[in-house]
């Protein structure tokens, strides 16, 4: 019970502040990561990626918003992304696409998930790799995706770390396949975007502001702002 009521004063803080960063953030039209991650003590388990795609206007601001660069949304935004799956990935039928509205402090978002189950650890490190390579022998030389560890730990505990930056740069490369495809991207924002440069606007996808939940175990859900780095302890013996 004492974890529970952790969590939810964490989320009561963590909201609030998500959304004054969100209005900060919006007005450089980002697009931002989060998501979450179950981990069985088994080393099971299953990932979502969650895509946040704003559409608010910022008074004063000549980027547009996030939400008018694409030209496709809803079931035909699906279709593209699980498009783009298939052609770069050997096997994307591991991979699950939806894309829906967002409630609550996120109700201005178009939200593309991707999901994913995972039988093992291995099998997370894999699935994770095979994003952020996408469909290349190595990863991109820019790319800062670093490889998720559980390991063993005192007292019959497991420790499971991740980089903040891991999540960015293992959907980083789906983001410029989108970005670099004319039928899908409007580099003009249908015509608002008087301010930044294509070079510019690659870099909006970001991983901060917004909610990554880690379930380890047994324990009650864990909150961080996506972004975080993530070292956390949790039984092995459940």
């Amino acid at each position: 019970m004492k974890g529970m009521m952790n969590v939810r004063f964490f989320a009561a803080f963590m909201l609030p502040l998500a959304a004054g960063l969100i209005a900060i953030f919006n007005a450089c039209t980002p697009i931002q990561v989060g998501g979450e991650i179950v981990l069985k003590a088994d080393g099971s388990g299953s990932r979502k990626f969650e895509i946040y795609i704003y559409n608010e206007e910022i008074a004063g601001d000549n980027g547009g918003n996030a939400y008018d660069y694409l030209r496709v949304h809803g079931e035909a935004l699906k279709a593209a992304v699980e498009q783009k799956l298939k052609w770069n990935l050997k096997d994307s039928s591991w991979l699950t696409v939806t894309v829906g509205q967002g409630y609550g402090a996120m109700y201005n978002a178009e939200i593309v998930t991707l999901s994913f189950d995972f039988k093992n650890f291995n099998d997370y490190i894999n699935k994770m790799k095979t994003l952020a390579k996408f469909g290349g022998l190595s990863l991109p030389d820019d790319s800062e995706f670093k490889t998720p560890k559980l390991k063993k730990a005192p007292n019959d505990q497991l420790r499971f770390t991740e980089t903040g930056n891991t999540a960015l740069w293992a959907v980083r490369p789906l983001f410029l396949a989108v970005f670099d495809d004319p039928n899908l991207f409007d580099i003009t924002c249908n015509g608002k975007n008087t301010y930044f440069s294509s070079d510019q606007l690659r870099n909006t996808l970001i991983t901060e502001a917004v909610e990554f939940k880690a379930t380890l175990g047994a324990n009650a859900p864990k909150l961080f702002l996506s972004g975080a780095d993530i070292d956390e302890l949790f039984p092995a013996g459940e």
